[in-house]
């Protein structure tokens, strides 16, 4: 099964940049509505890849975490932020933004916060999860998850 070319993966594909059977990257402004688009278009990749269930929603909640993680503390105006998707071994989720200085890293919010358990979420519910600073242009929060037996397996 592959996922076909740009304008078939989600109905606003204008920010796909590249797209093939195991790939997929796309470009989203670095705006408040970034978590959201990212979890349409990861949405559309994860059915294309024939990916449901409990490893579908885990997917969707991490990117959407990460990407508004990005926007958030990785971006000035203005920029960008890239979501990419790679299906091989593992389900590859990469969110990249232009903040080389601040490495994430896990904490504990306190009893009472209302932010701050994005990290601790992608912790859980990944097989692994990383940050690679690439100065001077940014960063990669990554996240792979484990495929079932049948999935994965993409010619």
């Amino acid at each position: 099964m592959d996922v076909p070319e740009g304008d078939h993966l989600s109905p606003s594909a204008e920010h796909i940049l590249t797209s093939s059977g195991r790939d997929v990257v796309f470009r989203l402004p670095a705006k408040r509505t970034a978590a959201s688009l990212a979890r349409e278009r990861t949405r559309h990749v994860l059915q294309r890849w024939a990916i449901d269930g409990e490893l579908r929603d885990n997917v969707l909640l991490v990117a959407s975490e990460l990407t508004a993680n990005a926007v958030e503390h990785g971006t000035s105006d203005g920029g960008n932020v890239l979501v990419a998707m790679t299906l091989g071994a593992t389900l590859r989720v990469e969110v990249t933004d232009g903040d080389f200085l601040r490495k994430p890293a896990l904490s504990v919010p306190g009893m009472h916060a209302d932010r701050g358990r994005g990290l601790l979420l992608t912790d859980a519910l990944t097989t692994a999860w990383g940050v690679t600073l690439y100065p001077p242009l940014g960063k990669v929060v990554w996240a792979d998850f484990a495929l079932p037996e049948s999935t994965g397996r993409i010619p």
